[in-house]
């Protein structure tokens, strides 16, 4: 008989990040940025394969503004963004939630609440931006004992970009300590 009290993991993590960021006159080239930040993976009882996982994570995110005028100079110079993500997903156990290899997938949604933007030579500020927006999320998770291991995928609903329809489309990878 499975038990009835609720299971609840901490998951401090550390990674980084690929994103681009799409506009109507542009195509941002892949840039990386860093995340650091924790998950909670909440069961029902020690043996459920279903879960909900909030996080909450820092990003600092870089962007590379590329357009039809873009010089070979300028494809070197980027600039950053920081946010607070805050996802929310649900998954499964692939593998069964107990045992030293789990395997796991989620999705979910994702609010971002905008925290700044770098100085560049671009002029562009944090007023350019939003300052919240929202995205879906999917990942897969590999657990060994208390190591884990997370690919994630994030594609924006709503636009980053004030007067633009700038959508945010970013792959993670982060590594942590499951408690």
């Amino acid at each position: 008989q499975a038990q009835s009290e609720t299971k609840v993991h901490f998951n401090p993590k550390v990674g980084m990040n690929i994103s681009t960021l799409s506009t109507e006159d542009s195509e941002n080239g892949m840039r990386t940025g860093l995340q650091l930040g924790a998950d909670f993976i909440v069961k029902s009882n020690k043996e459920s394969w279903f879960f909900w996982q909030p996080g909450l994570h820092f990003y600092h995110t870089g962007v590379q503004p590329v357009n039809e005028t873009t010089t070979e100079a300028e494809l070197e110079n980027q600039f950053y963004y920081n946010s607070l993500k805050v996802p929310v997903s649900g998954g499964l156990y692939l593998t069964g939630s107990n045992g030293i290899l789990r395997i796991r997938v989620n999705a979910g949604i994702t609010p971002t609440i905008l925290l700044g933007v770098s100085e560049n030579q671009y002029g562009v500020t944090r007023e350019d931006f939003k300052g919240a927006t929202v995205g879906l999320n999917g990942g897969v998770g590999i657990e060994v004992l208390i190591v884990t291991l997370d690919l994630s995928y994030e594609h924006g609903l709503t636009p980053m970009l004030n007067g633009n329809d700038g959508i945010n489309q970013m792959f993670s990878i982060s590594a942590g300590i499951r408690f």
